[in-house]
């Protein structure tokens, strides 16, 4: 362990020597970094076509209805099944 990361008492910040400002502001930009090129590879992924020019997005919003109509028979079969004090 690196002595620099040890408090020497405990009035110190929250904020150790070793988790400085700077660190955590430069891990806040490099987590928001990451997550802005994930985000960006789903939607590339979600909006590439295939072969026969459909994408992962259309066959999504096509099967769309039919999970609206399942989760809505899951529900009300779920209301019926549960007593009323829920």
């Amino acid at each position: 362990m690196n002595n620099d990361c040890v408090r020497s008492d405990v009035k110190t910040n929250f904020i150790d020597s070793c988790y400085s400002q700077k660190n955590i502001e430069t891990m806040g930009l490099f987590k928001t970094a990451l997550i802005g090129a994930a985000v960006y590879g789903a939607v590339k992924y979600l909006t590439k076509k295939d072969v026969t020019g459909r994408s992962k997005f259309d066959d999504i919003k096509a099967q769309a209805p039919e999970w609206i109509e399942k989760a809505k028979a899951a529900a009300t079969d779920l209301r019926t099944k549960l007593p009323e004090s829920y």
